[in-house]
């Protein structure tokens, strides 16, 4: 029965230009999906859309307790080729809203806070690196890119991007480590 399900969806999609993909992957305590959409309104035009949610899961290192870290996203974009294919084109919108956000962290920094949760005064020391619970994450953003190719021999290209993130629910216990945090990555 799937095949013939399978073959009917690939029969409509050929005739409405279409191609509508769902997969679906079930674990023992979360269910993961993703839907993707394609459009082809010309041969040298793609327009395209996908939904998907995403899953780690949670667990205790030392004792030290951490939540499944989730994510639904979201993305649509066009790809087209003009002038003859002399010109390439793509751009991408998407956004993903992140909860119990999963993060790393070295033990030793976190020493009185590992003691307060476990009751083992020293346990900081024996474990090196946990999993800590860095709240939620909201993200969205575009991609652009182009490749030119204007006369024969000359190729160019360029992209932009633009990613802004939004961090909430940040634990206390991170934040008396590190102070504030906005989920940037500061390098000099």
């Amino acid at each position: 029965m799937p095949n013939i399900i399978a073959q009917m969806i690939e029969q409509i999609s050929k005739e409405k230009n279409v191609d509508p993909t769902i997969i679906i992957r079930a674990r023992e305590d979360a269910m993961i999906a993703e839907s993707r959409k394609f459009y082809k309104p010309t041969e040298d035009i793609l327009l395209y859309g996908k939904w998907s949610t995403g899953y780690v899961t949670g667990g205790s290192t030392a004792g030290i307790p951490y939540d499944a870290e989730t994510v639904k996203s979201a993305e649509a974009g066009f790809k087209g080729e003009f002038l003859n294919r002399r010109l390439r084109t793509n751009l991408a919108l998407w956004w993903a809203d992140y909860k119990n956000v999963q993060g790393p962290q070295t033990a030793t920094s976190f020493a009185p806070q590992i003691a307060q949760i476990t009751g083992i005064p020293n346990l900081a020391g024996s474990i090196g690196t946990f999993i800590l619970d860095l709240g939620s994450r909201r993200s969205k953003g575009f991609e652009f890119e182009f490749d030119a190719a204007p006369v024969k021999g000359l190729t160019t290209g360029g992209s932009l991007s633009y990613t802004e993130n939004k961090v909430s629910d940040v634990p206390h216990i991170f934040l008396a480590v590190v102070g504030t945090y906005t989920g940037r990555l500061n390098i000099p």
